[in-house]
């Protein structure tokens, strides 16, 4: 029930190509505009872009369009970049303020789930765009989410006994898997942009060095000062970046080794594709299903959300109408 914003859902991924830009369009129609209205407008450049990102994205979950699936798609597309424009233009000043840092944090807290910096920039380009557009789009994403709440949620009202009943009819989702969460100090041996393991004789100099600073770690040296000196894990040695991870959801060598340890140990050498790796255990939680008093937070929040979703469509319609919208399927 995290992201039931559908408004949002459907037109941030969308929106990515508009952020890192586009250039088929761009040659056809000379990057004419096609839809506009007060405040907003959209180009055809930008169009293209993101009708290409979502084909690509498409295509690689096994999905094939035909001519009538790519004319649907460009008309949502269109529709979903002109809905997002006109929300982000409805924010106030202060959910601007307030929308950065919260952008901000969702940024680093997806960086936080990569083991490298590279890593994580790698599945961003894969997206068809670069970090700086990123951020972009979830900054627009947390604006638009902050108009919808400010426009509906005063006149919703979520009862404790709704609450307890979603938790009760969907109590499986509550169940959470054994999980720790370690540092890491990582030595790479595994270059990204070249797709190439380093040369040997330069992979053993740093088996070396690994050894030598775990006998430093367990001698009692503080470990994040050793990961900011010598790990190449750029995000880590920048931030004191933490992994979090459960049963399966991290690579068998550094799962086997992370939840072999006791709070506070640190871990051997291990060494996977990407390096040598060295973690210390920070905190370590059992399975369990998370009582209510915990999440229902979090249902208040996605039940307001489920509430939001059936009252936004007239209130979007309404936006167009305000903004005279017009869309031109011939660019001018």
């Amino acid at each position: 029930m995290n992201r039931l914003w559908i408004i949002i859902v459907l037109a941030a991924p969308l929106l990515i190509g508009a952020a890192s830009g586009g250039s088929g369009f761009n040659n056809l129609f000379a990057d004419k505009i096609i839809a506009r209205g007060r405040g907003v407008e959209v180009k055809s450049s930008e169009l293209e872009s993101i009708v290409l990102s979502a084909q690509v994205t498409l295509s690689l979950q096994g999905t094939a369009l035909d001519d009538a699936g790519k004319a649907a798609l460009t008309i949502k597309a269109l529709d979903d970049m002109l809905m997002m424009r006109l929300l982000v233009a409805k924010a106030k000043l202060d959910e601007k303020s307030t929308g950065y840092l919260v952008a901000k944090t969702a940024y680093e807290r997806e960086r936080n789930g990569f083991l490298t910096e590279s890593a994580f920039i790698l599945q961003i380009e894969s997206r068809g765009m670069g970090t700086n557009a990123f951020r972009d789009r979830l900054y627009e994403e947390t604006l638009a989410k902050k108009v919808l709440e400010r426009e509906f949620y005063p006149e919703i009202k979520i009862t404790d006994a709704q609450v307890q009943k979603y938790y009760e009819q969907n109590i499986a989702q509550y169940a959470q898997v054994e999980f720790c969460r370690v540092r890491q100090l990582l030595l790479l041996t595994y270059n990204a942009e070249l797709g190439v393991e380093i040369a040997a004789d330069e992979r053993q100099k740093k088996k070396e060095l690994a050894d030598k600073l775990l006998v430093r770690a367990r001698k009692g040296e503080d470990f994040k000062k050793l990961i900011k000196e010598f790990s190449e894990d750029q995000g880590a040695k920048e931030s004191d970046r933490e992994l979090s991870f459960g049963r399966g959801q991290i690579g068998p060598e550094l799962e086997k080794a992370a939840f072999a340890l006791k709070n506070g140990q640190t871990s051997d050498v291990v060494r996977t594709v990407a390096g040598y790796h060295i973690l210390q255990l920070i905190e370590y939680a059992p399975a369990r299903t998370a009582p209510l008093s915990e999440v229902s937070a979090d249902i208040r929040r996605g039940l307001l959300e489920a509430e939001v979703l059936k009252r936004s469509p007239d209130f979007l319609k309404r936006l167009k109408t305000e903004a005279a919208v017009e869309v031109f399927l011939t660019p001018r």
